[in-house]
């Protein structure tokens, strides 16, 4: 983003975003002072890109938008203020925009930009991104066993082109209990890794190769504990759920609810990054993002809503004003 869409984008904003939609003001439990308003964020990031020495780079507002919804992305603008910086090697150039951590998994929002064509368009049409990132996280020096995971923003195909841009969101599991200062030191390297396999020689991850990223992934954002009277645990943060120990299926994305202690319920429509898998012996886990429409209460929770674009829906949430979630048949209430 240019400095003058960054200063277009102050002068335009519209209040409507800026609401609160149907939720509560977000607070975050475990930090006693709140960061700047999106607009005095902006106004910082912009003064950093007119000095031009460096290396904070943009804040790409809409590549957020269309992760988060337009509503999201002012809430997390509000709440942690943006201060993207940009890394590069002879292929290409990734700029971290933001780091979100909920102390289980951490959401790295990146936009990716290369002088050659033919790498872009490379990207866009990637099946296997992880293959050509590699990343490998590490925290405090040491490997994390844990895995990290890429994902296109592929709602977004076509207006990435005219930027000329490619939007990728990093999941980074993280250990358990980790110290804070092994998360505070975490470091994300991109290496190639050569595989030799049946006299045949594999190479992945040379486009991005020689990459390294400092990050902080020390818990930013809210999250709730929360239980079914069965038992399931669950963790509800402001940008997804997370779950061990048990494998939902395809239909449970399909039927999420999250019922506010204002006694209101909507449905949320769709999850942006739904998986479970079972690795190395260790439990099933369930994780995943959301949608929730702005301004459709459902009161009989039946029925679907179609999001048309980023002004729509809402993915960073007020999880402590969730007095309960549904996640397929399970109800899951808050641990007290």
């Amino acid at each position: 983003m240019k400095n003058t869409d960054m200063l277009e984008w102050m002068n335009d904003l519209d209040a409507k975003y800026l609401s609160e939609a149907s939720q509560p003001e977000f607070s975050v439990q475990h930090r006693r002072r709140r960061f700047l308003p999106a607009m005095i964020a902006a106004a910082a990031a912009v003064l950093c890109l007119s000095v031009g020495a460096g290396a904070y780079m943009k804040y790409n507002q809409r590549m957020v938008q269309f992760r988060f919804g337009t509503v999201g992305e002012a809430r997390m603008a509000e709440l942690i203020t943006p201060q993207p910086v940009t890394y590069s090697n002879e292929n290409v150039r990734i700029t971290v925009e933001n780091v979100l951590s909920d102390g289980k998994q951490a959401l790295v929002l990146t936009t990716v930009e290369s002088d050659d064509p033919a790498t872009m368009e490379n990207l866009r049409q990637a099946t296997g991104l992880f293959d050509y990132m590699r990343p490998k996280l590490y925290l405090g020096g040491e490997l994390a066993t844990r895995s990290c995971g890429v994902d296109s923003m592929d709602s977004s195909l076509e207006l990435q082109e005219a930027m000329n841009e490619c939007w990728y969101t990093l999941w980074l599991e993280l250990p358990d209990d980790p110290s804070e200062e092994a998360l505070a030191d975490a470091v994300l390297n991109m290496d190639k890794e050569v595989t030799e396999y049946q006299g045949k020689t594999y190479v992945d991850g040379e486009l991005f190769d020689g990459i390294s990223i400092p990050l902080d992934l020390r818990q930013n954002v809210d999250a709730v504990q929360m239980v079914s009277e069965d038992g399931k645990e669950l963790t509800l943060s402001a940008f997804e759920l997370y779950q061990v120990g048990w494998k939902a299926d395809n239909d449970e994305w399909w039927n999420m609810y999250i019922t506010w202690k204002n006694g209101e319920t909507q449905r949320i429509t769709y999850g942006a990054m739904a998986g479970s898998d079972e690795r190395y012996g260790m439990p099933p886990r369930t994780f995943g993002g959301f949608n929730i429409p702005n301004d459709t209460v459902i009161e009989n929770v039946t029925g679907s809503y179609e999001c048309g674009g980023p002004e729509d829906w809402c993915g960073f949430l007020d999880v402590k004003n969730v007095a309960s979630f549904q996640f397929g048949d399970t109800i899951y209430y808050p641990v007290e």
